[in-house]
């Protein structure tokens, strides 16, 4: 934007010095200038000047026509959490005219899932005697996708009465056969199976045999902080002590860090991936100490890949919808080894 502005002031004044401009057009062989007039005694330094600015104004220009036909429209960059949604952590009631749209309860918490379609700060100025914490409802991106399909043959699991949680996409029961020990669709759209939570599933049951209770939190690739936490919430109360969680965000979500915690101080152990893209810091919630956070191997992403706790493979793994690549899958198979140790 200063560059342009820039070129845009500088264009002004060689229009003042009433130069004439010539623009190079690629391709095109260069156009010979017009005399110049003929200056009066004396004026002996407007017109190198104007000559000057006119060729940087001309390049400038050149590059920036050059830019608009070259490049490539930018992706618009994903949304970072649900529009109008927060999801507050508090004991005290809450104000009559807040809409609450959903609940839930954790050792003595409330976790209230708010609609405020006005400014967030009139929110936090209306609750902060009332609530220990108050976030947007965050969105998360799972780390995997399918690459081809396959003729994998489903393997039979060996008996075990261990049981993993796996917060993803929902699951294709059919192709599952005995590795499901129920499915629950936490999110507010209808339940469908997908191909990513079918193969995390999969994967984490063909380690030891353990039994898959499939909480659906992702739908499309996205997965949402409220869905989430209301996952984690039930499988508190179920008692299932392993959990993998193949997603992840570059945000802090202090809901679900607060819930994973708790949780953890009580024996739970969580698993995630660190992501397929190079960063400065491992993702959210993979970044936290109380999670065994995984990276592909052989080592991936290289920028961050040592910084993970342990690493599985990650690329061109058989599943029942085919192969898949990404670290998401390294979660759940590291997630289905460690079930009953």
């Amino acid at each position: 934007i200063m560059g342009k502005k820039l070129i845009a002031l500088m264009l002004s004044f060689s229009l003042l010095q009433a130069q004439t401009v010539i623009v190079p057009i690629p391709g095109e062989p260069p156009a010979k200038p017009p005399t110049p007039p003929q200056q009066p005694q004396g004026g002996n330094g407007g017109s190198g000047f104007g000559i000057l600015i006119g060729s940087v104004i001309g390049a400038g220009i050149l590059f920036l026509l050059t830019k608009a036909v070259l490049s490539k429209p930018s992706k618009p960059p994903r949304m970072a959490f649900v529009p109008f949604e927060f999801i507050a952590l508090h004991t005290a009631d809450l104000p009559e005219d807040v809409k609450v749209i959903d609940k839930e309860r954790f050792e003595g918490y409330t976790l209230s899932l708010i609609k405020w379609d006005e400014e967030e700060q009139k929110l936090r100025d209306k609750l902060k005697d009332r609530v220990f914490l108050l976030e947007p409802n965050y969105l998360y991106e799972l780390y995997g996708e399918v690459a081809s399909l396959s003729e994998t043959v489903i393997k039979e699991g060996s008996p075990s009465s261990s049981v993993l949680a796996v917060l993803d996409t929902g699951a294709d029961e059919g192709l599952l056969k005995n590795a499901l020990l129920f499915t629950k669709n936490v999110r507010r759209d209808s339940y469908k199976p997908e191909k990513h939570g079918t193969a995390v599933a999969y994967l984490a049951h063909e380690q030891k045999g353990a039994k898959v209770a499939l909480y659906r939190v992702c739908s499309d690739g996205i997965c949402d902080g409220w869905s989430v936490s209301k996952a984690l919430v039930d499988v508190y109360r179920e008692g299932i002590k392993v959990v993998n969680m193949s997603f992840g965000t570059d945000r802090e979500d202090r809901i679900v860090a607060f819930l994973i915690k708790g949780m953890s101080l009580r024996g739970f152990v969580f698993v995630a991936p660190i992501g397929n893209t190079p960063s400065d810091e491992l993702p959210f919630p993979a970044r936290l100490k109380e999670v065994v956070s995984v990276a592909g191997k052989p080592c991936f992403p290289e920028k961050i890949c040592q910084r993970a706790k342990v690493s599985e493979e990650y690329r061109d793994i058989q599943t029942p919808v085919g192969k898949v690549t990404g670290t998401s899958f390294s979660s759940a198979v590291h997630a289905g080894k460690i079930v009953g140790q």
